[in-house]
């Protein structure tokens, strides 16, 4: 038995190789071969037409640009301020010049400083024409704003990484100058419960200095100007890929000035190739405002996309266009990739080939992430490659959009997590939301194979090289164990969401819980960095099927493994003699386990 609890730490330590490496990357003490790629790892970093960041084009290419990055003024935020910075009449010559994107953090005069911070941007522009539509676009503020456009109130964001949008038609048709105003807010906590920011690892990690706010307008802003119908956002999710068929599930919010009948146009070609691949064109009524459109197209004979060391990563370019009456309103192209991703009891294949997953976590580039280069960002995926894995977890964050590029050209499956880590409070709503901006941004690339809705749930601590004490162990366990609302109540809210979103990938509701018949998933055990040393897990192991021996001492092999995987289920189980079951007014109450104590139970009486 303990043997096969030593077997389980092989691919930790090196020992062994797993029997579905195929070509894996050499490990100490063993002459596993390298994967031979026959490409460079260097990434291409193409940007598209339109495109602020060297990512997929999201705006509308029939449309112009009036780029609000460079030099905005700033200053802390006070009650007298707040109630006048939005007027342009406004004297803001001592205010401390900033760029945009950027954090406020490093400029001098806030480099202290947590906030909120005000800020006030002038600008010129051509007033519209009749039947043009301006929309103001930011791409990334960490974390809440409010917004005015020359002295109107134009709404809130928040969520640091996907853009916000706000319809600017009346106010850019009545003038030429104008001044963007922003209250930018971005609370620094060093508490590990009842979060409410969701900034993840920016937020609150001991890998970051505890006391870096990355507040600020971190990424590009701008005024889009297009027609009467707009494409607000578009999804497109691989829902089947294999030999001879693909298949393109689309979402679409279109946004329209009055009641109309369009033609949406779509397009599949390969990337740098001119010759369509596939093609849908079909006519939709539109009522006034926002309409959501779902339709899904089929590419034949597709190349498939496959992680390094299995194929070559083919890429797609998807185009969607919005025509009235023959005349084009606008697009959106989005690249992407056409693969299958499966996931069974953390057994993963891609197009039907099982894959032996080697991976590790990937901070952030940089901690205030609008200051990375898309070479370093796109450097972090070629060490991966180098260092013989195929998989990154982005830990705690959504990443710049050049690391998903670098991924689906270099061909690393993506783990992402949403920004959630440690233990939130009333934000079930809002990260609902948040996971499917998520898929809404992200969900085309072919590198993302799985979403991941929270990590380490828990609000203990635990100090590096630090020993548990008999209490602290016993809250570590309980933390694991018992039911919470951020396991129970939040992670599982999120976990729907993202099945809802996106049925293609495998969804993990949260991780670094211990196995569990209800809510356990992957085990962070933190050996060699929290917990004694990284060779003390065999030991450990080996200390757990002694206790399964004691306990079961006929078990099998396959049995102790099985119970391993259950999460002790076994263990719990009470004889009938001792146990009773119950009915209360709780419905899920006693659910998560097999056998549940009550403390105080008396004969006659109902347990509340």
């Amino acid at each position: 038995m303990r043997r096969a609890a030593l077997a389980l730490t092989s691919c930790l330590i090196g020992s062994e190789r797993h029997p579905e490496a195929r070509s894996s990357f050499k490990v100490e003490g063993r002459a596993g071969e390298r994967a031979v790629i026959d490409k460079p790892y260097r990434c291409k970093h193409a940007t598209l037409p339109g495109s602020a960041w060297p990512q997929d084009n999201l705006e509308t290419r029939a449309g112009r640009l009036t780029d609000l990055c460079g030099e905005w003024s700033a200053i802390e935020a006070d009650d007298d301020l707040r109630r006048s910075f939005p007027r342009p009449e406004l004297d803001d010559s001592n205010w401390q010049p900033v760029r945009v994107p950027g954090h406020w953090q490093a400029e001098p005069r806030f480099a202290a400083s947590d906030g909120p911070l005000l800020y006030r941007r002038r600008f010129e522009m051509e007033t519209l024409t009749k039947g043009q539509r301006a929309w103001l676009v930011m791409d990334g503020i960490f974390y809440q704003s409010d917004v005015w456009l020359d002295g109107s109130y134009l709404g809130d964001t928040e969520g640091y990484f996907f853009p916000h949008a706000f319809e600017v038609t009346s106010a850019l048709g009545e003038r030429s100058e104008h001044l963007l105003g922003l209250e930018v807010v971005c609370e620094r906590t060093t508490k590990r419960r009842d979060k409410r920011a969701l900034t993840g690892v920016f937020g609150n990690w001991d890998c970051i200095d505890p006391a870096f706010n990355p507040g600020g307008i971190w990424g590009p802003a701008r005024i889009v100007v297009g027609g009467s119908v707009q494409i607000s956002s578009l999804r497109a999710i691989c829902v089947e890929a294999r030999a001879g068929r693909a298949v393109l599930d689309m979402v679409a919010e279109l946004d329209a000035a009055e009641a109309t009948t369009v033609t949406l146009r779509t397009e599949v070609r390969r990337a740098g190739n001119d010759e369509v691949a596939a093609a849908l064109e079909k006519q939709h009524p539109l009522a006034l405002g926002a309409n959501r459109l779902r339709w899904r197209l089929v590419v034949p004979d597709p190349e498939l996309w496959w992680p390094v060391g299995l194929g070559e990563q083919p890429l797609y370019d998807l185009s969607v266009c919005v025509e009235l009456e023959g005349q084009p309103l606008g697009s959106k192209v989005l690249r992407t990739g056409l693969r299958q991703v499966r996931a069974h009891d953390f057994i993963w294949s891609v197009n039907g080939e099982r894959v032996f997953l080697k991976g590790a976590n990937l901070a952030p580039t940089r901690r205030d992430l609008a200051y990375a280069s898309p070479t370093e960002i796109a450097r972090d995926v070629e060490l991966a490659l180098e260092a013989g894995l195929n998989m990154l977890r982005v830990h705690g964050h959504v990443g710049r959009p050049e690391l998903y590029a670098a991924a689906d050209e270099l061909g690393v499956l993506i783990w992402q997590d949403m920004p959630l880590q440690w233990a939130y409070k009333g934000v079930r709503r809002e990260a609902v939301r948040q996971a499917v901006e998520a898929v809404d941004l992200l969900g085309h690339h072919p590198s993302i194979a799985v979403w991941c809705g929270h990590n380490e749930p828990f609000s203990f601590e635990l100090q590096p090289g630090g020993r548990l004490g008999a209490l602290s162990a016993l809250g570590v366990a309980a933390a694991h164990a018992l039911p919470s609302w951020n396991k129970s109540v939040l992670d599982s809210s999120i976990r729907r969401a993202f099945e809802r979103a996106d049925p293609s990938r495998p969804v993990v509701a949260h991780s670094g819980v211990l196995p569990h018949p209800a809510w356990g998933t992957d085990s962070h055990f933190y050996f060699g960095w929290y917990i004694g040393r990284s060779q003390d897990l065999p030991r450990a192991l080996a200390q757990l099927a002694d206790e399964h021996a004691l306990e079961f001492p006929d078990a099998t092999v396959g049995e102790f493994i099985e119970w391993v995987t259950a999460g002790g289920e076994g263990a719990m189980e009470l004889d009938a003699v001792d146990a009773v079951e119950l009915s209360t007014f709780h419905r899920a109450k006693g659910l998560e386990w097999p056998a549940v104590a009550v403390i105080g139970l008396e004969d006659g009486m109902v347990p509340i």
